[in-house]
Formats: C-alpha cells, sequence, structure tokens
C-alpha cells in the first residue's frame, strides 16, 4: 500500500494506491489524483441577505469535511474535489438558514447529496430555507404517559436521514421535544427499547413507520402531538 502526497500538497489531498509490484516492477499513479473544480451560487429568500459570513461544506463517506467560504453574492468555488459522493451543508452565522435543496449541472444529486465523476467541472445551486420547525408532545402507550422511549422524526422520503432525523428520550411524564427540524414530511415514531436499534441502516425502521404519524413541518412551525409507543 502507498500513500501518496502531493508536491506541496495539504494532508488531505493525499491518497492510498493499492498495488502489488514484483520484482523490477513500476506503479503507474497517473491520473490517480483526478480532481475537478465545484462552484455555485446560494439561493436565499427574499428578504434574507447573503451578506452575513457563511461557509459551504462538503462532506464524504469517511467523514472528512472540505469547506470554502461564500461569498457575499452567495457564490462559491472549490477548485479541486476529488470525485465521490459529499452532503452539501452551508453554516451561516445566523444559525437560522440551511440549505434546503441542491440541484447540480455536470453531477447527480440526491437530497443535498452530490455525486461527483472525474472529468467534468461541476456547478451547484443551493436553494437555502429560512426557519426550523419543532415538535413536541407526549409518547403515550395505552392513553399513559410513558418514560424512557425513544421518540424519533424521519423523512418520509428517505433523503439526508443523518443530516435530518431527530431524536429525543421521552421524560418521566411522557413529554419530549424535538428541535431545529428542516421544514418538510416527516414520520414521527416513538419505539419502546428503540435506543438498540441501528435506525439509520437501510429497513431496521420499516417496521415502525405504518403506524407512525406523517407530519409536514413548516418553517417556525410548532406543533404538538401525541405519538403512540411501538414495540
Amino acid at each position: 500500500t502507498l500513500h501518496l502526497n502531493e508536491v506541496g500538497g495539504h494532508p488531505e489531498n493525499s491518497r492510498t494506491l493499492e498495488a502489488s509490484v514484483n520484482d523490477g516492477g513500476t506503479v503507474d499513479a497517473r491520473g490517480s489524483g483526478t480532481r475537478v473544480a465545484v462552484s455555485g451560487k446560494a439561493i436565499f429568500p427574499a428578504g434574507v441577505s447573503a451578506e452575513m459570513s457563511g461557509q459551504v461544506v462538503l462532506a464524504d463517506a469517511g467523514g472528512r469535511n472540505r469547506g470554502t467560504q461564500l461569498e457575499k453574492d452567495g457564490t462559491f468555488a472549490f477548485p479541486a474535489v476529488r470525485p465521490g459522493t459529499y452532503r452539501v451543508t452551508v453554516n451561516m452565522q445566523d444559525q437560522k438558514s440551511y440549505a434546503s435543496r441542491v440541484a447540480a449541472n455536470g453531477a447527480k444529486t440526491n437530497g443535498r447529496e452530490v455525486t461527483i465523476a472525474s472529468g467534468e467541472n461541476v456547478n451547484l445551486t443551493i436553494a437555502m430555507g429560512l426557519g426550523f420547525g419543532q415538535v413536541m408532545g407526549f409518547a403515550k402507550h395505552d392513553g399513559k404517559p410513558t418514560a424512557g422511549v425513544m421518540v424519533i422524526l424521519v423523512p418520509e422520503s428517505g433523503q439526508n436521514m443523518e443530516e435530518d432525523t431527530r431524536m429525543d428520550q421521552s421524560d418521566s411524564d411522557g413529554t419530549f421535544a424535538l428541535a431545529r427540524i428542516i421544514p418538510g414530511k416527516y414520520v414521527l415514531m416513538a419505539i419502546a427499547n428503540g435506543w438498540d436499534l441501528e435506525w439509520a441502516r437501510p429497513g431496521v425502521l420499516t417496521p415502525y413507520l405504518a403506524k407512525g404519524q406523517v407530519l409536514q413541518i413548516g418553517a417556525n412551525e410548532k406543533k404538538e402531538v401525541t405519538v403512540a409507543v411501538q414495540g
């Protein structure tokens, strides 16, 4: 295994190459460091200025983040990005604005994820949202408040699961509170012994979704609900 680093490059640009070399053999690493330029613009809702400090972040499956400054006109640029799939987030100083949707030319998107291939430069358009929702209420079993259950709110679409899912444990009086919810359509569930579930794995929550509550949550909206405990 070879660990290669570009001359004068940042450690984040290092790459690993698996190779088997016989006596007198050579390793051709050309092309293994392909990069593409990624640029774009964040579009803010009417009445919201992009002039406050912000940063666009690309996060890969390995947990490595790359950030770049969001300019006052909403534009941004990453000069050299390795092909792969990235989660796109925008961190704003006001902590009330967020990336709502992502569209791309030169790449494929799924929710707020973008998959970049080698060769073609990419242009992203990030639609920004403003204002989070809240959900609070009671977890009950047979009409009685239930303590210690996992209350979980997941996107109905199945997209952006790890980023948009919200969880809480019901208190002694059965109450729970979920905050900073990005507006959209969700399913709310209360699951006894749910903390043992690997909820982020595909299919794990499927048996519970049918009995969950479907909620449409808007910006700055507060919902109060009662959710039945499953399991």
